[in-house]
C-alpha cells in the first residue's frame, strides 16, 4: 500500500482508518504525548503511506493535511482492506506543532505517559549481558535570549500563541508555544487589532533554552505583551474592530448583506464572528454601543420583535442601518430603520408566505436601488402600494421612543384586515 492515501478520522476517542476498523489514540505515535481528550471531534488527518511493517502491523506514513469537511473515506479494495484491518499502531515523524494545534482543542502534555518498556527476557539462564562501550556524556548548558518578533509572524491557537525563531549559534529552527488561556484561534484573523490595543507592532520575548551538544532539547519562553492579554483587553479588541466596522461601511452595488457577509465586506473576510457575536442581536449590541445610539431603544426593540427563525436580519452599508422582519395576523412587514440617523422609519407590507419570502426581499433589494439612484422623496412621492412612514420626534429625547413606539403599533394595526 505504499504510496496510498490514508484519512485518520477522530471521533468519540477512537481513531477510525475505514469505516470499520478503529485504533486507540495511543496507538498513534504523536498522540501518545498529549491529553487525547482534547482532539477536536469529527476532525481528520490526511496522510500517505511510506512504509508498511507486516510482522509489527504498523504504518509509517506522512502527514499530509488536515480535513475538517464532511468525511469520505477512501476506496480500498478487498486486500487493502485486509492489510487495515490487521494495523496495531501508525507512526507520523513528520507532523509539527502547527498541526498539532490545529487537531487540538487545547495543546496539554500527557505526564502520565511513559515510554514502553522492552519485554524482559523469560530464558535467563541464556541470557548474556552485552557488553557495554563507555558512553560520552552530551555537554549540558542552558541559555538566555531576549529578542522581537513581528505580530504578524505569530500564530494565535486556542490557549496559546506559537512562534519560530532561528539562532545564529543553532542549526534547528526553534518552535516556542507561549501558554494564554484567553486566546481563541479564531483570534488569529484579527491580531492587528491585538497589536493596536497592546500598542505594539512587536511582541518581545525572553526565552530560556536547554542544549546537549549544541542542539536544543528543551525550553520555555515568556512575553509580556502575550501575558496582558485577559478578558478586559480581549473586549477591548472587539470594541475597535466593531467600530472599525462602522468606519468602514461604504456604498456598494449590493444593497443588503446577512451580518457574516457584512462583517466579511467591511471587517475582515477569514474573521469568524461568532466569537465576538453569537447572534444578530449581540452584533447590533455592539454596534449600538459605539455609535452615536440616537436610535438605540428603537433597535434594540426591533431586535426582540424580529421573525430571527424566519429570516435573517439584513443590514444595508450607507446609511447603515437594517431591516426587519415582523409579522401581524396575516402579513410580514418589512421595516428599515437606520442606526443614527434622522431618517423615519420605513415599512413595506407583504403577503405572509414563507415560500415566497425570497422573492419579496428580491422585490426589496429593487425598491432599495430605486430609492437610491432617484431618491427618497421621488419614491414616496409615486404613492407606492402597501408603504407607511413613521416620523421620529428629535425635539423630545425623553418621549421620543414611546411615541414611535405607539406609532408603530398604530401602522401594524392599521395593515390588519
Amino acid at each position: 500500500m505504499t504510496g496510498e492515501y490514508l484519512l485518520l478520522y477522530f471521533k468519540e476517542g477512537k481513531c477510525f482508518i475505514t469505516a470499520e476498523k478503529t485504533l486507540e489514540l495511543e496507538k498513534i505515535d504523536v498522540l501518545a504525548n498529549y491529553d487525547t481528550g482534547e482532539i477536536k471531534q469529527g476532525i481528520a488527518w490526511k496522510v500517505q503511506i511510506a512504509r508498511l511493517d507486516k510482522n509489527n502491523r504498523k504504518l509509517y506514513c506522512h502527514f499530509i493535511s488536515i480535513e475538517s469537511a464532511r468525511i469520505n473515506f477512501p476506496s480500498y479494495n478487498e486486500a487493502q482492506l485486509e492489510i487495515l484491518a490487521a494495523i496495531e499502531s501508525i507512526s507520523i515523524p513528520n507532523i509539527d506543532t502547527h498541526w498539532l494545534l490545529k487537531t487540538f482543542k487545547i495543546l496539554k502534555p500527557n505526564f502520565n505517559y511513559k515510554e514502553p518498556i522492552p519485554p524482559a527476557y523469560k530464558d535467563f539462564d541464556s541470557y548474556v549481558a552485552p557488553m557495554h562501550q563507555p558512553v560520552r556524556k552530551p555537554v549540558k548548558s542552558f541559555k538566555t535570549e531576549t529578542f522581537s518578533i513581528s505580530m504578524k509572524d505569530i500564530q494565535f491557537y486556542n490557549g496559546c500563541v506559537l512562534l519560530r525563531k532561528k539562532f545564529k549559534w543553532v542549526s534547528q529552527e526553534v518552535e516556542f508555544i507561549i501558554n494564554n488561556n484567553f486566546l481563541k484561534e479564531e483570534h488569529d484573523a484579527i491580531k492587528n487589532y491585538f497589536a493596536k490595543i497592546l500598542n505594539a507592532n512587536k511582541i518581545s520575548i525572553n526565552a530560556t533554552l536547554e542544549l546537549e551538544d549544541n542542539i536544543v532539547v528543551g525550553h520555555k519562553a515568556q512575553s509580556p505583551e502575550v501575558e496582558r492579554i485577559n478578558e478586559t483587553l480581549i473586549e477591548e479588541v472587539k470594541i475597535n474592530f466593531t467600530k472599525s466596522i462602522i468606519d468602514k461601511t461604504a456604498d456598494k452595488p449590493k444593497n443588503l448583506f446577512s451580518m457574516e457577509e457584512f462583517i466579511a465586506e467591511f471587517g475582515e473576510e477569514t474573521f469568524k464572528p461568532k466569537i465576538f457575536y453569537p447572534d444578530e442581536k449581540s452584533f447590533i449590541d455592539s454596534l449600538l454601543k459605539v455609535s452615536d445610539r440616537k436610535h438605540y431603544k428603537h433597535l434594540e426593540y426591533l431586535s426582540s420583535i424580529h421573525c430571527h427563525s424566519i429570516m435573517k436580519l439584513r443590514f444595508i452599508p450607507k446609511p447603515l442601518s437594517f431591516i426587519f422582519l415582523l409579522e401581524t395576523t396575516d402579513s410580514f412587514v418589512f421595516l428599515w430603520e437606520t442606526l443614527d440617523t434622522a431618517e423615519a422609519t420605513y415599512i413595506w407590507e407583504t403577503p405572509k408566505e414563507v415560500k415566497q419570502l425570497k422573492d419579496e426581499i428580491v422585490k426589496l433589494d429593487e425598491v432599495l436601488t430605486l430609492i437610491k439612484t432617484e431618491g427618497k422623496n421621488q419614491y414616496i412621492a409615486s404613492n407606492p402600494n402597501s408603504f407607511h412612514r413613521i416620523f421620529h420626534d428629535y425635539s423630545n429625547t425623553t418621549n421620543n421612543f414611546d411615541k414611535w413606539k405607539n406609532d408603530l403599533q398604530k401602522a401594524l394595526n392599521s395593515i390588519l384586515p
